[in-house]
């Protein structure tokens, strides 16, 4: 049996697509998901090489280190540095999400 479809408006895919309605296709995590949250169609992802069509922008590198985030000041293990990025404290996940990718979007 082959799965529907889907044009990224299943109950993984963008939240800017509208509602979920009712797909039960095969969307799949993006490899970067940790920093993209993104589930999008199989087919978007060859498209660009494996990737969303977020981080095919420029994809981040995701680096493990147990250390002080310099944004909200707690330990963490688990640091994105953005494409581009030319500081040198790299924001936790958490702030990632909240703080530094609506800018990149």
């Amino acid at each position: 049996m082959s799965l529907p479809p889907c044009d990224g408006n299943c109950q993984y895919g963008d939240a800017g697509m509208g509602p979920y309605d009712g797909c039960k296709c095969g969307c799949v995590k993006c490899p970067f998901y940790i920093a993209c949250e993104t589930w999008q169609p199989p087919w978007v992802l060859r498209c660009y090489e494996g990737m969303c069509s977020s981080c095919a922008m420029g994809p981040p590198t995701i680096v493990t280190k147990s250390e002080m985030c310099k944004v909200c000041k707690a330990r963490k293990d688990t640091f994105i540095k953005p494409a581009g990025w030319r500081g040198k404290a790299l924001p936790c996940v958490d702030c990632y999400r909240t703080e530094v990718r609506p800018f990149y979007q």
